[in-house]
């Protein structure tokens, strides 16, 4: 799953890949227009990450793997960097339209 483990064991495995993404940059000339934090794919985030989550252990990971994501982006010349939440306010219907159907 995106985002498993520890705080830790994620810095760990960017410390790995960040070079080899960098080196099949330089191989292709494929620039990173933008990237962002996960925060919403792994169910710890099915509350929010940030604003809305009372869980301290919740967005102290958040903190971290923004932390992560920004270092990953400067390091291979990211352009921008999105800071999204993604589900915050998921659990209030106040901002869903119930009416639209997919």
């Amino acid at each position: 799953m995106v985002g498993s483990g520890t705080v830790f064991e994620i810095e760990k495995r960017l410390e790995n890949i960040v070079p080899v993404i960098k080196k099949m940059q330089q191989q292709t000339r494929v620039k990173l227009l933008w990237a962002t934090a996960n925060l919403f794919s792994h169910p710890r985030y099915m509350n929010g990450s940030q604003q809305q989550i009372p869980d301290f252990a919740v967005v102290a990971h958040a903190g971290a793997q923004i932390k992560n994501a920004l270092q990953a982006t400067i390091e291979l010349g990211g352009q921008n960097y999105l800071f999204w939440g993604g589900r915050e306010g998921y659990m209030s219907l106040h901002n869903t339209d119930m009416k639209k159907r997919t």
